[in-house]
Formats: structure tokens, sequence, C-alpha cells
């Protein structure tokens, strides 16, 4: 298999370099990437739990599903190819922001984009150990009890600050 290329960008999310995935971890150079919140018609959102051979938050629980772009794709489209990777979901992922986050030790530009999907969920056992949705009044309490990704943690925060603002 072909080693996976990323861009590199400065600190206005400018494409500066190419570099392979590998070279990307051992130096930790600025990249890009994606968060995609899957939630259902009647609001409950889809959280799952990391395998262990993940390079980042291994065995950790998430809310967002993503991951890096390869070169010369934008964050749309590095949001669809995730979603489709890791849950079997082909759709068109709405926009919400872009945020700098240090994803373990690499800094990353992310984009946040959401997902309603009321089908089946056909989860890529490489990428994740399991997948469940629940109800969003629970979530609190499920978070308060389980490991969660940092970047999950800031990116929910600013999904909910971003999901206010927008009602205002």
């Amino acid at each position: 298999m072909k080693e996976e290329i990323q861009d590199i960008v400065d600190d206005n999310d400018n494409v500066i370099d190419k570099k392979t995935r590998a070279e990307v971890f051992e130096k930790n150079l600025q990249t890009r990437g994606t968060m995609i919140m899957v939630s259902n018609s009647k609001g409950d959102i889809l959280v799952h739990k990391r395998t262990m051979n993940k390079e980042i938050s291994p065995g950790l629980y998430s809310l967002f599903l993503g991951g890096g772009a390869i070169s010369g794709e934008g964050y749309e489209e590095c949001a669809r190819r995730e979603i489709e990777e890791e849950v079997g979901i082909r759709a068109k992922p709405e926009f919400m922001f872009k945020f700098k986050a240090m994803i373990g030790k690499l800094p990353a530009f992310l984009g946040v984009f959401k997902v309603v999907y009321d089908g089946k969920i056909k989860i890529n056992k490489e990428e994740i150990e399991e997948a469940f949705f629940i109800k969003e009044v629970k979530l609190r309490d499920f978070m308060k009890s389980h490991k969660f990704s940092s970047d999950s943690i800031m990116g929910y925060k600013l999904y909910l600050e971003t999901i206010m603002r927008e009602e205002k």
C-alpha cells in the first residue's frame, strides 16, 4: 500500500509543503483534518470507541468520526471519505466551523461537520471497537464515567457553543 501524503500548513492554514504520514507524526507537523458528528433524526448522537491500534487516543471514546486530510483534499472531501471509511455512511456533511487544536502532539486545523443519518452503521473494525447512538440527555453522564479523547471534548464544547449562537 502506498504511503499516505498529507499537506503541511502554516498558521493561516495555507499549504506550504507535503510530507508522508510517518514524517508528520515523527516531526509533529501541522496538518489538516476533520471531525464529523453523526446524529439521527431523533437527536441521538453516535458515540464510538477507538481501537487500541490507533496512533492518536487509542481505546478512548469519541463523539466525532474523522481523521487527517490527504494531500490536495478539501475539508468536506475528507469528511465524506472518513465517515464512509469508518462507519459506511455515504452522505453530504454540513460544515459547522473550523478550529486549531493539538491532536495528541500534532497541531492541526480541524473542519467540524455534522451529519444526520438514520441508516445502518457498518463499523470498520480496524478503526472502531464499538459504536452506538445515545440520547443527548444521557451523554453528559456517559462522558463523566468514560474516557474521551481531548479533541472530542474540545470539539463538543465548540459544537455546543456554535449551536447556541445559531439559535439566537
